[in-house]
């Protein structure tokens, strides 16, 4: 949808990205985790092992990165 949307508005000078996001360091994914894994410390970073193995960059994102990335797609610099 949002490559369909950026080619047909791209000529009337709107840009269309998205931001799609995985998992990033939270509470809530840190949560998740612990209740998963029974509140056992070597049980959440087992889990959080795996789950890193999963994602192309082999770990779990910061999420000052992903603000990074919206800001950059937010400004001149993106056009």
């Amino acid at each position: 949808m949002t490559k369909s949307a950026a080619l047909e508005y791209a000529r009337q000078g709107v840009r269309i990205n998205a931001l799609v996001a995985g998992a990033f360091e939270t509470p809530m994914l840190e949560d998740g985790m612990n209740r998963v894994s029974g509140g056992k410390p070597e049980g959440s970073a087992e889990m959080a092992r795996r789950y890193s193995e999963m994602i192309a960059a082999g770990r779990i994102g910061r999420p000052q990165e992903a603000a990074e990335a919206a800001l950059g797609l937010c400004s001149d610099a993106a056009s």
